[in-house]
């Protein structure tokens, strides 16, 4: 689990840290598009409860500025003051973004999860990358199959005695914006699937919730441009 620096207190970052299995792990043979449930989600219909990831009536109400935040994240230094996260305890709110800061940070930049997926939003409104699939292999293939250098390329994923290979299907489709969500639609292993998503900030991921305030997929990474390699390079 990675080390995020939080100035809200040791409490909040107890809160934070239980999340960050959600935020940073996929599980293989899972599909990458299945549910995740986030411990940083909850009913935004829901008074007292931390983690909304819908509206309500708070539209446009993002505690600090956007710009700061993301000029932290671009210099790599992500989660600096909690990223929009109010100062409540033991409650946690994070605000889904809105149209406007949707527009400011995701046209001509990059989702992704290096070895997973990733996904760039042209500012034409075309989306261009690729979403991985496992296929795992025989017991008598994984210590000479899945070394060290094959898992570092993200050719391979190993959990003690059992290894996958990562397959790299590419995706293609458009995108918008539409009443303060992100909307995709995407053909990948000639699937369609039309999604919209509301949009968070946490830490130096990005969430994406659905209307239930329910996180789905794990969250991602944004990196400025177009950043399609497996491994992160361009």
């Amino acid at each position: 689990m990675k080390s995020k620096k939080v100035w809200y207190g040791i409490g909040l970052c107890a809160t934070i840290g239980g999340a960050g299995a959600v935020l940073d792990e996929a599980v293989p043979g899972q599909s990458l598009f299945s549910p995740v449930s986030s411990a940083l989600a909850a009913d935004s219909n829901e008074a007292g409860e931390g983690g909304e990831a819908g509206h309500g009536g708070n539209v446009n109400n993002y505690p600090g500025e956007l710009s700061e935040v993301m000029a932290k994240i671009w210099a790599g230094e992500g989660g600096e003051g909690g990223a929009g996260m109010t100062h409540m305890w033991p409650s946690v709110r994070i605000p889904a973004l809105s149209h406007e800061q949707i527009e400011s940070i995701i046209p001509g930049n990059t989702l992704r999860n290096d070895g997973r997926a990733a996904m760039y939003f042209a500012p034409s409104g075309e989306l261009e990358g690729w979403a991985a699939s496992y296929a795992e292999l025989p017991a008598d293939q994984v210590d000479a199959t899945c070394t060290a250098a094959a898992l570092a390329e993200r050719k391979y994923w190993r959990e003690d005695d059992r290894c996958w290979k990562i397959n790299i299907n590419p995706s293609s489709g458009t995108w918008k914006i539409d009443g303060h969500q992100l909307c995709t639609r995407t053909t990948t292993r000639s699937e369609l699937v039309n999604s919209c998503w509301h949009v968070a900030v946490i830490l130096d991921r990005i969430g994406l919730f659905d209307e239930h305030g329910d996180m789905q997929k794990v969250g991602r990474v944004i990196m400025q441009g177009k950043v399609l390699g497996v491994t992160g390079d361009r």
